[in-house]
């Protein structure tokens, strides 16, 4: 009995001591409230006249529930509004970039702007603005790209036409005129004149120890002028020393026009594309010939010509034909595959058509292939030539969504945390149907509308899910970073790369002692993993993935046992590029 009664006291002593800690403990902060957050921050979107934000914030929270659809309803006719007043303040302001950033908006969203002009009407003036302020080249090139969408006729840029002959720049005026280029001009009488307008660019980055012992550490590549003031193009890693700050050695920048007897020449870097590998260049000279793009795309078969100075052998030209398009070697767009004898020194330097037209920039070839060689087709340079002439780095949009390219169309593999497609709940096993209205079946198709949109510009993607439910989905596309696989990784992706990097999907099985085990669920066909002869159910320990930044790559190593080999044990190694271009 005295043993229960001691119980019962203990008891009540611990109910006690456990309410009075309660009541003299620290208050615990109020859990603040998701929706509540979510309205101030869209609140100041819309106080800081920001509505393609807005707009974007506001369909995200009617998606997750955070909103009614009255409210959202409300919140809509409200940014609508506000896109129609910013858009007409932008207009009265002479700012052409938003102006043009909102009518595509509107146009987008189905909305009217009351009475403004058109997007023709606003591209027009802006090319007028460029020719007043005499940027002439970057109207040419943003005349160029409007031709090629349709937005213009050639009827409508007689202005510039004048402007390209007054100036001296009969390329192009020959080019914004709507007669098709004559198939029976050839280069050869004005050869001469073309070679001296191409130089040899130089990289002095001082001086390399390797083992123990000094080496002068030059970069060599080529180079072309675009300008009667200076401006020539050439590759972004022919000069990557001069802008990249993550490299802290020594770097001066000149180019020859000669052989090595001519002067050096200083120049400085302008603007620059790492995407795209192009950078934009200026230096004090006028060059006698200025390049200018061709009216269409060469065929495969047809002869090109490169010029260069490939071993630091000035002014030299090679020819060879167009072996292939649509190579998938850059982030952004295709390259084109040429059989032109190049070499180390010939990187930036123009490719040209039999009309002496530019068709190229030469950016790269496959070492100890003899043969294999790249160039950047010339639309890609129209397409940022303006914004390389703003100056600093080209910034790129993207939505933040890995896709595979498949039969069935473009399935959406991995969502890069915190990017736009993240925020709109864009999952694994989405399939993209359309960009801005067009139909898309394959990544050329994707890259080609979003090479040529910028960050902040809205974007209207049609997705539809595993049920087979389309839904429409509006984004305010962010800035691409420089690597989306570096970037991924930065934020801690290490498992979740494995499925855009080499096309499985795996699942953690469990854990012994040091080292966990997984399967495969699931391999994607055409990819790295499909290539190896991996398929579903092959058990396997996981040893690591490992980033190479220097060499560009994704080393994955596993011990598996294969199915198809009878799941005898192995040890093996992937390896997939980083820089690709299913990262939209």
């Amino acid at each position: 009995m005295l043993i229960i009664q001691r119980c019962k006291f203990v008891s009540i002593l611990i109910i006690l001591l456990i309410l009075v800690s309660c009541a003299s403990g620290p208050v615990l902060p109020e859990i603040p409230d998701v929706r509540e957050i979510n309205l101030q921050e869209l609140q100041r979107l819309m106080d800081s006249r920001e509505p393609l934000r807005a707009l974007e914030t506001v369909d995200i929270l009617h998606k997750r529930g955070l909103i009614g659809r009255d409210e959202h309803s409300t919140y809509r006719k409200e940014i609508d509004q506000m896109i129609s007043e910013e858009f007409h303040k932008a207009v009265e302001a002479s700012d052409f970039t938003a102006a043009l950033r909102l009518s595509r908006a509107a146009e987008l969203l189905e909305l009217s702007l009351e009475e403004g002009p058109d997007r023709k009407d606003l591209y027009l003036d802006m090319l007028h603005g460029l020719v007043e302020k005499e940027m002439l080249i970057p109207a040419f090139a943003q005349a160029a790209e409007a031709l090629s969408s349709g937005l213009v006729r050639y009827d409508d840029l007689g202005f510039l036409t004048e402007a390209a002959r007054n100036s001296g720049y009969q390329e192009w005026s020959e080019y914004l005129e709507a007669e098709p280029d004559d198939p029976e001009e050839k280069i050869t009488g004005d050869l001469p004149g073309i070679i001296d307008s191409t130089v040899t660019i130089w990289v002095n980055r001082g001086i390399r120890i390797e083992g123990g012992m000094g080496y002068p550490d030059r970069v060599i590549g080529s180079g072309f002028f675009v300008d009667k003031n200076g401006y020539l193009i050439t590759n972004y890693h022919v000069i990557a020393s001069e802008v990249d700050p993550e490299y802290e050695g020594y770097s001066r920048l000149f180019i020859r026009r000669g052989d090595s007897r001519s002067p050096r020449i200083p120049a400085r870097v302008v603007g620059w594309d790492p995407i795209l590998d192009l950078a934009l260049l200026k230096a004090e000279i006028t060059p006698g010939y200025i390049f200018s793009p061709g009216k269409r795309t060469p065929r495969l078969g047809e002869t090109i010509y490169a010029i260069g100075s490939p071993g630091g052998l000035e002014k030299t030209i090679t020819s060879g034909i167009v072996s292939a398009t649509e190579r998938r070697l850059l982030q952004l767009g295709e390259a084109m595959q040429i059989d032109v004898p190049i070499n180390q020194g010939n990187s930036g330097g123009p490719l040209m058509n039999e009309q002496g037209r530019l068709v190229g920039i030469v950016f790269a070839g496959i070492e100890f292939f003899e043969g294999i060689n790249f160039a950047v087709p010339v639309y890609w340079l129209q397409a940022i030539l303006s914004e390389m002439y703003a100056g600093g780095e080209v910034r790129h949009s993207w939505i933040g969504s890995a896709l595979h390219e498949g039969a069935d169309g473009l399935t959406n593999l991995y969502t890069v945390p915190g990017s736009p497609a993240d925020n709109a709940r864009i999952r694994e096993g989405y399939r993209l149907v359309s960009v801005n209205g067009q139909a898309v079946s394959s990544l050329r198709e994707v890259n080609a509308i979003l090479v040529r949109e910028r960050p902040g510009n809205l974007l209207k993607t049609l997705w539809e899910q595993q049920g087979g439910t389309g839904e429409t989905v509006y984004m305010v596309l962010a800035e691409r970073p420089q690597s989306p696989v570096l970037e991924a990784h930065r934020m801690g992706a290490e498992k979740e790369l494995v499925l855009p990097l080499f096309g499985m999907k795996i699942q953690e099985t469990g854990a012994a002692l040091w080292e966990k085990s997984y399967v495969v669920e699931k391999v994607y066909p055409g990819t790295i993993a499909d290539e190896t002869g991996l398929s579903p159910n092959d058990p396997f320990y996981w040893r690591g993935l490992r980033i190479d930044p220097e060499n560009k790559l994704a080393l994955l190593r596993m011990v598996i046992k294969k199915r198809k080999a009878g799941f005898l044990e192995s040890s093996i190694q992937l390896a997939s590029y980083i820089d690709v271009d299913y990262f939209i």
